[in-house]
């Protein structure tokens, strides 16, 4: 059997601390192969020097002068993903997550492949789902082969997993609506619904949020305070301005 063709894409905006923690642990306990592909929103705290020095780990490192936000730096991704054409499955990670559990990658991976026909976004569960933090409420469950699956109206975009061909084909909402659509993962989970999709969480494979948004907000005024999310929504600037490592 070929290896599966796995890319995982990440975006950094400062917090070097979590993104060390984050994709060190991601590769060590993945058990599977994959490229990772790291796109960084103008980060002012040594991440840009960080990602640098450990570029050998990344498939592509992308450096944005300023912070283009999460719907344009999605965008640049995927054109320099080359659309994913290159990949079976894409996950798209945060740069705040620990990934307690051993192949937590390849269980996911072969989760998916169990029931390729069937077509699911999936997440692995996550710390403080039942909270609302990093996760939206399971509504129903049901069984891929040994997993045991929460359903969801959609899953946290903490870690989401999918075919390429959905994150290839995943067109951004209008821009008169950005922003009022909910999350990214919102949308993204709503469209692969109205393609016949089924989202859920799969209840065996746990990942932890560094810390809840409200924790993080605490331990990090400044980063918040500088408007964590102060990209223009949709995003104005030019798309093009950027550099590949």
């Amino acid at each position: 059997m070929n290896k599966p063709k796995i890319t995982i894409f990440s975006m950094t905006r400062d917090r070097i601390d979590y993104s060390k923690r984050s994709f060190s642990a991601m590769r060590k306990t993945a058990g599977v192969d994959f490229d990772h592909i790291v796109l960084d929103n103008g980060s002012e705290d040594g991440t840009l020097e960080w990602l640098k020095k450990n570029k050998h780990l990344f498939k592509k490192v992308i450096l944005c002068p300023e912070n283009v936000g999460l719907w344009a730096g999605f965008e640049i991704i995927r054109k320099e993903a080359n659309n994913f054409m290159d990949y079976d499955f894409v996950c798209k990670v945060d740069n705040d997550v620990e990934f307690p559990d051993k192949d937590w990658l390849k269980k996911i991976y072969d989760t998916a492949m169990s029931a390729i026909n069937e077509k699911w976004v999936l997440s692995p569960y996550v710390d403080g789902l039942g909270s609302g933090l990093g996760g939206a409420p399971r509504h129903n469950y049901t069984r891929i082969n040994q997993e045991r699956i929460g359903l969801s109206n959609h899953v946290g975009g903490i870690c989401l997993f999918s075919d390429a061909k959905l994150f290839a084909d995943f067109k951004s909402p209008p821009i008169n609506i950005l922003g009022k659509v909910g999350g990214w993962d919102v949308f993204f989970c709503g469209q692969a619904k109205q393609k016949g999709y089924k989202v859920g969480y799969i209840e065996g494979i746990k990942v932890k949020h560094m810390d809840t948004t409200m924790k993080q907000q605490e331990d990090k005024p400044d980063y918040y305070n500088r408007k964590v999310y102060e990209a223009k929504i949709p995003y104005d600037g030019d798309m093009n301005n950027y550099k590949i490592l």
